[in-house]
């Protein structure tokens, strides 16, 4: 319990700032979790919406969905979710953090078969990468 308290403290912060570059009006919340063993994040569904095949099945027969916000766990032993906090403390404006930030948020929606809203701008941040 102690453990999971300081993990709330020292992510915080990066939490807040995840939930805000991603948009407040996709995300419910951002939260650490030790159930993510082998998994950076995911994103879970709150109680009662839509899972994301009902969602595509719903669109392809033309229906309204309304927007469903998620919740975003992240597993703090991760070298990756260390890296991005390394690089918040360092400077919390870089566009660095930012992409890796939008890069974790896109990547779990793959991972849970949504679909991402702008997929030209997800493999122009990992060319990016690749590059430097």
């Amino acid at each position: 319990k102690e453990e999971k308290e300081t993990e709330n403290r020292e992510f915080k912060d990066l939490l807040e700032l995840m939930k805000n570059i991603i948009w407040t009006d996709k995300l419910e919340k951002v939260q650490t979790t030790s159930r993510l063993w082998n998994t950076i994040w995911a994103l879970v569904i709150p109680e009662g919406w839509m899972t994301p095949q009902m969602e595509k099945m719903l669109k392809s027969m033309g229906q309204t969905i309304p927007t469903q916000k998620k919740i975003l766990e992240i597993n703090p032993k991760n070298e990756f979710v260390k890296w991005m906090l390394e690089e918040f403390k360092a400077d919390l404006k870089s566009q660095k953090l930012k992409d890796m930030i939008n890069f974790v948020y896109e990547q779990a929606i793959l991972l849970e078969w949504w679909e991402l809203e702008d997929v030209r701008w997800f493999i122009n941040r990992i060319s990016n990468w690749i590059k430097n």
